[in-house]
């Protein structure tokens, strides 16, 4: 029973507030956790200018085991002056000392893209297990179809206090990032970006390859590691 895993990209980063995240490590412990090995992991970033050439998404990319083995998919940045509503002035939102009127940045084309490579992933490669790092409960539509009618398992990745009740209440179990052992596992340590896709921007020296623990009594009964490769059809893109 494979599994598909995919990744809001701004979310989680917002979600992790501890610090930056070992992705690799959090691969190999969602692996750990099911019981079950990825078979396709997709990751979504808020802008396509800052995916180009950037070592942090270069390793994203790089094929499990080696790295986390992520197809990134990206969208674009929105800007929108504030404005007050009409019922009180209606007027530009001002920074009270600068005089600078405040502008909203927003990603866009991200959650419809999430939402088609996950509903085609599942149609055409048939994993049963789906793994989401996500909170919006703007997703609640397509995670009903998989689960009521394709029979799909499905798991958030996140914290509590970031997703919606409405994805939740479909979810077999939520995973959370910030509870300990995984806090633990997946917090990166290195002292550069890049190597172990810590959030953060360009890549640098420094790795942080621990195993993740054997046993994990807390979460699952036992864990054996296995060496497995990154499935992935060069037909097709989903």
């Amino acid at each position: 029973m494979p599994i598909g895993f995919f990744v809001d990209g701004a979310y989680l980063q917002n979600a992790f507030r501890t610090g930056k995240m070992n992705q690799l490590n959090l691969r190999r412990a969602i692996e750990a956790e099911l019981n079950d090995t990825i078979d396709v992991a997709y990751y979504f970033a808020a802008d396509a200018d800052q995916v180009r050439g950037n070592s942090f998404y270069n390793f994203l990319q790089t094929p499990f085991p080696a790295g986390p083995g992520f197809r990134i998919k990206s969208g674009y940045l929105a800007q929108r002056k504030m404005y007050w509503p009409k019922a009180m002035g209606g007027g530009p939102v001002l920074h009270p000392d600068s005089g600078q009127q405040y502008v909203q940045t927003m990603q866009k084309g991200v959650d419809v893209q999430l939402v088609y490579y996950m509903v085609q992933s599942q149609l055409r490669r048939g994993w049963t297990k789906l793994v989401l790092a996500a909170g919006d409960g703007d997703f609640q539509l397509p995670v009903i179809e998989l689960v009521e009618h394709s029979n799909v398992d499905l798991y958030l990745v996140g914290t509590a206090d970031t997703i919606s009740i409405e994805l939740a209440s479909y979810a077999k179990r939520i995973i959370e990032i910030d509870k300990e052992p995984l806090l633990s596992e997946i917090l990166y340590s290195g002292t550069g970006y890049g190597q172990m896709g810590g959030f953060g921007g360009p890549g640098g020296p420094g790795s942080d390859m621990r195993e993740p623990r054997d046993q994990r009594d807390t979460r699952t009964s036992s864990y054996v590691p296995q060496d497995h490769g990154y499935s992935r059809d060069p037909n097709s893109d989903y």
